[in-house]
């Protein structure tokens, strides 16, 4: 455990102590001592108290600070009865049984972070960019297609260069023939961030389960079983969508019921992948409101269309070509939107006009499938950008916002 010492020798510093605490928390220590000197009213021996302030990166649910705080103690007795009340607090607000008895085990990482939810395509990279260089701040990617290295195009995933500036992370994690679930990318995300806990963060993206699960935490993920897809995945390509959605009905009813659209393959796949019979357990903790950007849906659809003709422009059948001729896509990549309709362009079976709408269709029905999540998942504040909105002008208003709600925690 780390723990930072203080002497304040001022008497009765509360605000120091404050300031003190919050230093300690921002620099990833799990606890503070403060050490504070009083002097007796009688002009006794100074009296040295300790107070105990714990800042457990997962101690209460609502996150705040601990603090024993009195401004005199004019008898050795109280300064006993202090110090044995901050043990108990302290003793109450220790991390997790299972680290107190795993020394080696990485210490959890309480982080606080600003957030941009939003739509796909509605500007929430560009916004986060201005934003990231104004704060000096690096940029965590809460998006569930940019984790495969090699799907640039097709993805929208910013360039090389802006990856490098803001140091991104959760992006390129892994090969986009790997299988790839939530708690690797906690496990990723938490691995980078470890090692620069005190720089600001932005989270930015669009895929709700990522962002719910860094503001809220997850008591079990579940465990994926690797030899329950492969038969899944055999039964598909042998019998079908019918005989996977009976598959899945029987082995895991619970999750079956859950999934809203029960003919995509993917989502059966992964809720029989995982065995999740039961929701994931998220800790009940409470979260600060979030900032959205959201846009008049025809508007939206708009730039939708735009994009898809910037990412053709760019080479996205030359891009998922390539990856073809390495055989690099796993079965969820290939049902990604744009890399399904490109496959389906080179092997004849669609021309670019018609895999065109279809990618414009399923984007559309993305942004709408996310609105709902954070209507519903998230307290959202929501700011309406038109849709030839200048990004400054978007990101002063963001920013205003944030001043406003403060910062979210991030917790693994």
């Amino acid at each position: 455990m780390a723990m930072l010492f203080a002497l304040l020798h001022s008497p009765g510093n509360v605000v120091g102590s404050f300031e003190t605490a919050a230093a300690a928390s921002n620099a990833g220590y799990d606890s503070l001592l403060l050490i504070v000197e009083y002097d007796n009213p009688d002009g006794a021996k100074p009296i040295i108290c300790l107070y105990l302030v714990l800042i457990s990166v997962i101690c209460r649910p609502v996150g705040r600070l601990p603090i024993i705080l009195k401004k005199s103690v004019e008898h050795r007795l109280g300064a006993l009865l202090l110090i044995a009340g901050s043990y108990f607090i302290f003793k109450e607000n220790m991390p997790h049984q299972e680290y107190r008895q795993n020394p080696d085990q990485a210490r959890p990482l309480s982080l606080h972070s600003q957030i941009l939810v939003g739509p796909t395509a509605v500007g929430k990279t560009s916004v986060a960019h201005l934003l990231a260089e104004r704060r000096g701040a690096r940029i965590v990617s809460a998006d569930s297609m940019l984790v495969y290295r090699g799907m640039d195009i097709g993805t929208a995933k910013p360039s090389h260069e802006e990856l490098r500036r803001f140091d991104y992370v959760g992006v390129d994690i892994v090969a986009p023939d790997s299988d790839f679930n939530l708690a690797r990318y906690l496990d990723h995300v938490r691995a980078r961030l470890a090692s620069h806990a005190e720089m600001p963060l932005i989270v930015v993206g669009g895929t709700g389960l990522y962002v719910k699960a860094l503001t809220r935490g997850l008591d079990d993920v579940g465990v994926p079983d690797p030899d329950l897809r492969a038969a899944a995945e055999k039964l598909l390509e042998r019998e079908g969508i019918a005989a996977l959605r009976e598959y899945a009905a029987r082995h895991a009813p619970a999750a079956y019921a859950r999934l809203k659209d029960k003919d995509n393959p993917r989502r059966l796949v992964r809720a029989l992948e995982s065995r999740a019979d039961a929701a994931p357990g998220w800790e009940q903790r409470a979260t600060a409101r979030i900032v959205g950007l959201r846009m008049e849906r025809e508007a939206l659809a708009r730039r939708i269309a735009e994009r898809v003709d910037r990412m053709y422009a760019e080479g996205l059948l030359d891009e998922t070509a390539a990856l073809l001729a390495t055989n690099r896509l796993s079965r969820t990549a290939r049902q990604a939107i744009g890399y399904r309709e490109a496959i389906a362009v080179l092997n004849g079976e669609m021309d670019w006009p018609q895999a065109r709408e279809q990618i414009c269709l399923r984007t559309r029905r993305l942004a709408k499938s996310q609105m709902t999540w954070f209507r519903n998942q998230e307290q959202v504040d929501w700011i309406d950008v038109e849709e030839y909105e200048d990004a400054q002008a978007v990101a002063a208003r963001v920013e205003e916002l944030w001043e406003i709600n403060g910062t979210s925690r991030i917790r693994f």
